[in-house]
Order: structure tokens, then C-alpha cells, then sequence
């Protein structure tokens, strides 16, 4: 009986699927990564802000985060005019949407094919009856294949994340920073965007690559899925600070310090003295930053992409009739929505 309620449920869930307009579904990716950027924004600004005049030797982290809270709270209406916050704004809308519409796009692609391919369709009817094919199934799906899986997620995101947040960066630098140079270094720049390229991968493929590893090491965990993913979200972010504090801090020591007066030796030991003075503080800063941004905001914004997605889905449900195959086995047995497998 509960093999038979599970396979209703699949039919009323997931057979509309690839016939939920993908404009519709996007329109739902933007508006939940403009919601949690919105919602994370006001504290992420304090820190990059207080990171940067840290940096720039003209506070501590504590009083400048005292400062910009007591600014805030002040004149929230002047803050959030202001260009210290659209420009975080629009670096996290900006990032999470592409993330969530990438993600949409390779399951919209995978819907629709997994609906008119015969061998698809064998491969769900033996999930029906074969409850270890899940990992099977998992292998078919785009978001962790070569071309609509892990790569165009990262390259896409990053590429988009990387030039936000350049420029939000250049800005905080010349607003907050000390050197009275317009011109951002080169090598600040490639500090920056490999601080980009660690958060960006920890933040949205490798949550899904280790969650999936975990289970297929433990397959006693299969039903556990989404809080492990949950889990991963929260916590591989916040490790990946450990690696992109310093290169955040560098990008700045080079922007704030120019230090060509000095041999190349002279140089490099006098950066490495103030990156291991600046360490503990500025990588503390950023998992402060990041938790909120990333990890938690992470967790929020699968959660507001998942139920948009379940609530046009059965809009569309109850206009469309139901598609099952042969022996009433939906065609579509991957909620393919949220890039999970049915449980039964």
C-alpha cells in the first residue's frame, strides 16, 4: 500500500513537470535570490566594511561595525538608499539568481527529455520497483553532469559573481580605503577573484558533489539526503574562509600598500607579517560574513526556490492532465524541481 500511495503521490508531484513554463520557474529563481540578498545584505555590509578599514589600519573591526550598526539604525531609510547597500544587494541577487536559474534550466532540460525518451522512461519504471537505482537515477541527472551539471554551475556563477563583486570591492576600497591611488592593482584583482572562485564552489556545487558522496558511501542515509545537503550548505562556506580570508586581505594589503620601493624579498616578508597579524581577525570577519550570506542564506533560498517551484508545479497540475505511462508509473519519477529522487 505505501509502494501505491508513493506512486500517486509521484503522479500528482512530478508528471507536469516539464510542461511548467520555464520563464515562470526563472521569474520564481530572481525574485527568491533578490528576497534573501535583501535580507542578508544589511549585516554583510557592516563587515565587508569594517574588513576593509581594518585592512586599512584606520579601525578596529569592533568599532567600525559599531559604527555602521549605529548608522543604521539611525537612518534605515538613508542606508538603504545608500550605495554601501545596493551594491551588496546586487552582488548577492545577482549571484543567487543565476545560481537558481542555471540549476532550473538544466532540470527544466531534464524534465522535458526524461519525458519523451523510451530509455528514461525504463529507467523510472525500474526506480518504481528498485529502490537502490536512486544513485542510478542521481548519475542521469544534468545538474551533476559535465555539461548542464557542476562546470556551467560554477563557470556561470562565478563569472557573474566575480564581476558584482569586483566591482562592489573597488568601491568599498575607494570609500573606505586609505590609498589615495583610483587604480585598482592587478594582482588585487587576482587575489579577489580567487577569493571568488573558492566561495562560489563552496558555496553552491560542492554542498551537492559531498552530500551525494556521502550518501552513496552510506546508503542507509539515502532518506537523509536533504538534511545532509542542509548540512553542507551551512558548513563547507564557512571552511572555504580559512582559504579566501587571506587572499580577501592581500587583494587589500595591495590596494592599501604599495610597496615597490622594496625588493621583491622585502616585500613578500613584510606582506606575510601583516597577513599573519591580520589573519585571525580578518578570517573571524569573514565566517562572521559568510554564515549569514552563504550558509544560512543558502538553506533560505533552496527553501524559497523549492516552494515556488512545488507551488507552479501544481498550479500547472491542475490545469494539465496527468502524464503516467504504462501500469499507471508516472513518466516522470525525479522531482526534477529540486534535482532530488523520490523516496518511497
Amino acid at each position: 500500500s505505501n509502494n501505491s500511495s508513493s506512486s500517486s503521490n509521484n503522479n500528482s508531484n512530478s508528471s507536469d513537470i516539464a510542461a511548467t513554463p520555464l520563464p515562470r520557474k526563472v521569474a520564481g529563481d530572481v525574485m527568491a535570490g533578490s528576497v534573501v540578498a535583501f535580507c542578508v545584505a544589511p549585516f554583510l555590509t557592516i563587515v565587508d566594511k569594517a574588513i576593509v578599514e581594518r585592512s586599512a589600519g584606520t579601525k578596529t573591526l569592533v568599532q567600525s561595525g559599531l559604527n555602521s550598526a549605529k548608522t543604521m539604525l539611525q537612518n534605515p531609510v538613508a542606508y538603504y538608499r545608500s550605495p554601501t547597500f545596493l551594491l551588496m544587494w546586487a552582488v548577492y541577487a545577482s549571484t543567487y539568481s543565476t545560481a537558481n536559474a542555471l540549476r532550473t534550466v538544466a532540470e527544466h532540460d531534464f524534465a522535458t527529455t526524461t519525458a519523451t525518451t523510451p530509455t528514461s522512461k525504463a529507467l523510472i519504471r525500474r526506480r518504481t520497483h528498485d529502490p537502490t537505482s536512486s544513485s542510478l537515477l542521481r548519475d542521469h541527472n544534468p545538474v551533476t553532469s559535465v555539461l548542464a551539471g557542476p562546470y556551467s554551475l560554477f563557470f556561470g556563477t562565478a563569472f557573474v559573481n566575480c564581476g558584482a563583486s569586483l566591482m562592489k570591492d573597488r568601491a568599498y576600497a575607494r570609500m573606505f580605503g586609505v590609498s589615495n591611488s583610483s587604480a585598482i592593482p592587478k594582482t588585487t584583482y587576482a587575489m579577489w577573484m580567487f577569493r571568488d572562485f573558492t566561495v562560489v564552489g563552496s558555496s553552491f556545487v560542492l554542498p551537492d558533489l559531498v552530500a551525494r558522496k556521502i550518501v552513496e558511501r552510506n546508503p542507509h542515509e539515502q532518506q537523509n539526503y536533504d538534511a545532509i545537503k542542509k548540512m553542507t550548505q551551512l558548513v563547507l562556506p564557512i571552511a572555504s574562509q580559512f582559504v579566501a580570508g587571506p587572499f580577501h586581505f592581500l587583494g587589500l594589503d595591495f590596494y592599501n600598500r604599495n610597496l615597490g620601493h622594496k625588493s621583491w624579498a622585502a616585500a613578500l616578508q613584510d606582506r606575510a607579517r601583516a597577513l599573519q597579524k591580520g589573519f585571525t581577525p580578518v578570517v573571524s570577519a569573514r565566517i562572521a560574513r559568510i554564515a549569514p550570506g552563504y550558509s544560512m542564506g543558502g538553506v533560505l533560498n533552496t527553501s524559497l526556490r523549492d516552494g515556488w517551484r512545488e507551488h507552479v508545479t501544481v498550479v500547472e497540475s491542475t490545469q494539465l492532465p496527468s502524464a503516467t505511462g504504462k501500469d499507471d508509473v508516472p513518466i516522470l519519477g525525479v522531482m526534477a524541481t529540486t534535482g532530488k529522487v523520490n523516496s518511497e
